[in-house]
């Protein structure tokens, strides 16, 4: 873990881009929540992005308004 003087934390690289920077894969035991204004999931240009599979349940996409 990499911490910048300017509090951004970086897990598998030096040079975070956001509060929370992880390079690499992770695994979330239990809900995610994204909460503030723009919230967004994606990957790298030309990367492929995969909800789901083969070993997971549903995936769910609520809008509470």
């Amino acid at each position: 873990m990499y911490l910048q003087s300017s509090g951004n934390i970086g897990i598998g690289t030096t040079t975070p881009l956001a509060k929370l920077d992880v390079n690499g894969s992770a695994t979330v035991g239990g809900s995610l929540t994204l909460y503030g204004g723009a919230r967004s999931i994606q990957t790298t240009s030309n990367n492929s992005l995969t909800l789901g599979g083969t070993t997971t349940g549903n995936i769910v996409l609520n809008n509470p308004a």
